[in-house]
Order: C-alpha cells, then structure tokens, then sequence
C-alpha cells in the first residue's frame, strides 16, 4: 500500500485572497446573445432599454362606465338627477372617434379610450340607465375620476430597465407590451460538474452495491440561482489520469469545471494531484480558511476555473457557497453575495472554539416570535444531510470569535426555496 506524506499539504488561504486571485486569472469573457424576449427570463441585460411608446398610449377608462363632461354635472343630486343622451360606445374593438358634445355621454368599457371632449368617468354601478337611451346621473364628478392618463404607467424615451438588471417576467411582460421583441443579454457562463469516486452510481439498479450520486443536484440548483447553466457530466473513477483527461475534456467544453470529492488525504482522493498535473497552470490553491469546506481547492488552467469542493455534502455547500458562486456573479456583473440574508437573534449560545482562524459556517432555523427571527443552530458533523434538511439558512461566524451569546444579532443567509 502506498503511504502519503500528509505535512504540509494543505495551504489554506483566506477565502477573499482566493476569490480575488480567481478573478483576477481567469479569462472567461460573457459574450453578449441577442435573443427573443420571450425566453429571456433569468437572463442579465446587456443594455438599457427605453420605453418607444407610452403605456397608455391614450387616456383610458379605470372602469367599465360612461364618459362624461364634469361641468355637464355640477347640479345633479338625488332630488334633482341630470340626464345625458348615450352617442356611442369605446372599447377595445373599437374607439368613439367623434367629439362629446354638451349632455352627451359614451358608454366605455375598462382600458378602453376615453373619447374626446370627456373628462371623467362615472363607474356603472353610479347610474341608473334608461330604456330611451338615457342615463341619470345623481351626484356631480370630479374633472379626471377614474381616468388613466396617457403615459403614466410608462413614458415614451424612459428608461425601464437598465444595464446588468435580471429579468423577470414581469420584466418580460412589459417588453412584449412595448413591441421589443428582442433583447440583447449576457451569455451565462456554462459550468461542467464532475463527481469523482468509485463508490458512486448513477443507476438506480446499483444502488444496494453503491452509494447513488445526489451532490450534483444539489449543485446544479446553486448554479442556476447564480445565473449558471449546469451540466452534469457524471462520475469518474479515483483514478489520477481518468480525472485528469475528464476535467481536459470538460475545460474544451465549459467556461467552468467543478469536481466534487477525492481532496482529503486517503489512498484513493487523487482530484488534487490529478488537477494540478495539467497543464499550463495559472492558479494552483489547496485549501481555504473555512470550515466546514477547509480542502476545498482551485486551480486555473489556460484562462479557465477548476473548482475542486469536498465529497461531504455540507463541505461541498460551504465550498460552493464561497468560490463557485460568487465567481459566477461576477462573471454575471452582479453583486458577489450569493444569497438573500435577514436579521435575527440567536435563540441559544453557540460555542465554536475549532478552527479559530477560520470563518465557520454553522446552519440554523428559524422561528418568529412576534417582529423578530429567532435563529437555532443544527449541529452535526459534515457529512450529515439531515443538517441542511433541518435548517432554513446558515450564519458565518467571523474569524477569531468563539463565542456567539444567546440574544446576539446575527445576519442569516437564506436558502433559496422555489417559487
């Protein structure tokens, strides 16, 4: 059996050195795509775009009623009702293209043109109709009741939305309203997952001999909720040369590579020395100051990321967490933090005293009582997946800090849940 010199094999750096150096050698370039603006939900513009058109392009009526003149209706009460004489109708089909004259009324239907020489509309239910094409009126209106005006839901040469604005479908709606039919986005960067073990299986009939491959799904949903497209390319044995020529094979492919699992220091996790024996190498990391996802590792080859994150399924979380999806906003000229975060107090006091000078991922639920969050933490090693079923999001607990008392402020970061 081989024996392995484990000193001084992991270097662990700080996480923002590591992310910074990430940043700094890649050579991923986002090309602007234009496509149809009914696909382009969850894409990032590449553009400001401006409003052609007034929305509404006409005042239009609030409701379905009548369009009236306001001073034909000063002196209508209960006891003293005016009559208006009904000259036509307005409504999508069709506008009432002539000029109201004194007395007169439209019939207009909701969202349809208010007619010329109308300055209000009186809702249905505020008059009585008449079988001679009448209507009385019993009260007086006011001069723009219930009128939308042209161009105050969005005017003509405004700016809607602007350059790096993630579209979403109502994002989608109002362009298609405004005859923009196309759009110009960025392209969103293609990530390549490799999982590495020959324990793992992704076959069904396997898996009472073999251990079924999940950690790809997981990550793949990470990905695409930081603007990434996820391809899962499959398994590959702990082999250095099959890992090596799989990863050479995904870089020709994807803008990023990612393995998971084969980083620690057993006989069979080779993923380190596989990766670090191609070349030219750009970038060559071993280990972040974070825990748990410490063996989490980088290496950029010709211009390109390979994110290497643990085979335990909270090390590969916090790994993720920290490199891959801060690379991927970035890359999509969005703000590095991944997730959506909220205040909340501590319900209990937290003790950490390992891994001092590292930043420690702890995960927690949350109760609300009353206008406050009340964070619990769920502890277990980090292998455990029940941890993560359990929690709601997760706190980072600063270098140096062992202690977080109970009733501390504390920033909770959100899983996302689907929609």
């Amino acid at each position: 059996m081989e024996l392995r010199d484990t000193q001084n094999l992991f270097k662990y750096k700080p996480i923002n050195e590591v992310l910074n150096q990430i940043i700094e050698k890649s050579k991923i370039q986002m090309n602007v795509l234009e496509i149809p603006t009914i696909k382009s939900y969850g894409f990032i513009l590449a553009e400001d775009i401006k409003a052609n058109k007034n929305i509404p392009p006409f005042d239009v009526s609030h409701f379905d009623g009548y369009a009236v003149n306001s001073k034909d209706l000063a002196s209508a009460s209960i006891t003293n009702p005016v009559l208006l004489r009904i000259v036509g109708k307005s409504d999508h089909k069709e506008s009432f293209e002539g000029t109201l004259k004194s007395m007169e009324t439209v019939y207009t239907t909701t969202g349809a043109k208010v007619p010329n020489g109308a300055d209000s509309i009186i809702p249905l239910e505020r008059v009585r109709a008449k079988d001679d094409g009448y209507i009385e009126v019993y009260s007086p209106v006011k001069s723009r009741d219930h009128i939308t005006p042209m161009g105050s839901d969005i005017k003509e040469g405004e700016i809607i939305l602007k350059l790096n604005h993630v579209i979403r479908p109502q994002d989608v709606k109002v362009l298609l309203e405004l005859n923009i039919l196309s759009v110009k986005v960025y392209k969103k960067p293609s990530v390549g997952i490799l999982s590495v073990g020959d324990e793992l299986t992704n076959c069904i009939e396997e898996i009472h001999q073999k251990k079924l491959e999940t950690h790809s799904l997981i990550l793949s949903k990470m990905i695409e909720g930081s603007m990434g497209i996820p391809y899962n390319v499959g398994i590959v044995q702990d082999d250095p040369k099959l890992i090596a020529n799989k990863v050479s094979l995904c870089l020709e492919k994807f803008d990023i590579v990612v393995t998971i699992g084969g980083l620690s220091l057993g006989i069979r996790d080779v993923t380190y020395k596989a990766v670090s024996n191609l070349k030219p190498c750009d970038l060559l990391v071993r280990g972040i100051r974070v825990q748990p996802g410490r063996v989490s590792s980088v290496a950029i080859i010709k211009g390109k990321p390979i994110i290497m994150l643990p085979g335990h399924i909270q090390s590969m979380f916090s790994g993720a967490f920290f490199l891959l999806l801060p690379l991927l906003k970035y890359l999509n000229h969005l703000p590095l933090t991944p997730f959506i975060k909220l205040k909340a107090v501590m319900g209990e006091e937290l003790i950490v005293k390992e891994w001092i000078p590292f930043k420690r991922v702890r995960f927690v639920k949350l109760e609300s009582i009353g206008d406050k969050y009340i964070a619990k933490p769920i502890l277990g090693d980090s292998s455990m997946i029940s941890v993560l079923v359990k929690s709601d999001g997760f706190i980072i607990i600063p270098e140096g800090l062992e202690i977080i008392k109970k009733g501390s402020e504390v920033d909770v970061h959100l899983f996302p849940y689907p929609c």
